[in-house]
């Protein structure tokens, strides 16, 4: 259980810590539209399938995590939420920004459409909503590694 953990942690940490660096260092709002199509392409490029495969990775291995410490409540429940909200994060992706970036691939940059700002403010919009669910629970996920490091629970404590 050691190595679950300790994978659950590293995948995890990859996946929040490529949001949060979305987040801070790729900002568009400053950028041209060449700029900004240029950047949003490759990042597309880079991340499209590792970031999701990683995350769907951290999922199980986090409810992996959760079934393992069952018997106690508190440690159950602070595991299934870090993976519900890393879950969120992941539909958030495929169901929101994964078909913006679609549609992002297939222009110029040279001479992007009419509606690339608004595009650009709606796939930031879920950007934001999946980084804050994506650190939430990999916050839980090492607070819960943190405080219950034993994996071997007693089925009669609650904390």
């Amino acid at each position: 259980m050691k190595i679950i953990r300790i994978l659950a942690l590293i995948t995890g940490g990859l996946v929040a810590g490529a949001m949060f660096g979305i987040w801070r260092g790729y900002n568009p709002t400053a950028l041209s539209a060449t700029a900004s199509v240029e950047q949003h392409q490759q990042a597309v490029r880079g991340l499209n399938v590792i970031l999701p495969g990683l995350g769907a990775v951290t999922i199980v291995l986090t409810m992996a995590i959760a079934v393992h410490v069952r018997q106690k409540r508190l440690a159950l429940l602070t595991f299934a939420f870090a993976a519900l909200l890393f879950g969120i994060s992941g539909i958030v992706t495929r169901t929101r920004n994964q078909p913006i970036n679609r549609v992002v691939m297939h222009w110029d940059a040279r001479t992007p459409p009419t509606e690339w700002l608004e595009m650009r403010k709606t796939w930031w919009q879920w950007h934001l909503i999946r980084t804050f669910t994506g650190i939430a629970g990999f916050v839980l996920l090492a607070g819960g590694v943190v405080f219950w490091p034993d994996h071997r629970v007693s089925p009669n404590k609650t904390s």
